[in-house]
């Protein structure tokens, strides 16, 4: 993705890989700058699962999604969405009590087929699920 120019401050920057294998995944930062040498961040680690956490249905979907977990959460997870750039446009704390819950999706009405991904992150685990948007008919 590119930077800001010029820039003193700090600036935030998200990155979901479509591609993650299951496993310990191992991220770090190219930064470039335009008359400075290249550096590159720390190490970020991710442990992505290749279990099933959760049913994320239906998908397609127009306006709602359900999310039930297979299995007793350890602990509160965290579900959230993406669009194909990266947006996050809905987050949302999963008690560990839950049975499931519905995610209204009001706002991709205005989205003509669109790609999104919903990212579940429980007990130290990520699972990384494509989602497609349909348009009414």
């Amino acid at each position: 993705e590119k930077g800001q120019r010029n820039s003193n401050g700090i600036n935030n920057y998200e990155f979901m890989d479509g591609d993650a294998k299951s496993g310990m995944n191992f991220y770090r930062v190219k930064v470039v700058g335009l008359d400075s040498p290249i550096k590159y961040s720390n190490e970020v680690n991710l442990n992505i699962s290749s279990k099933v956490l959760v049913d994320v249905y239906p998908n397609p979907f127009f306006d709602r999604l359900y999310v039930t977990p297979v299995q007793s959460l350890e602990e509160d997870a965290i579900v959230e969405i993406f669009t194909e750039t990266g947006i996050l446009i809905y987050q949302s704390l999963v008690p560990k009590d839950s049975q499931g819950f519905e995610i209204k999706m009001d706002g991709t009405r205005d989205f003509s087929k669109m790609i999104f991904r919903i990212r579940y992150k429980e007990s130290g685990k990520y699972l990384s699920i494509p989602l497609i948007h349909r348009r009414a008919k």
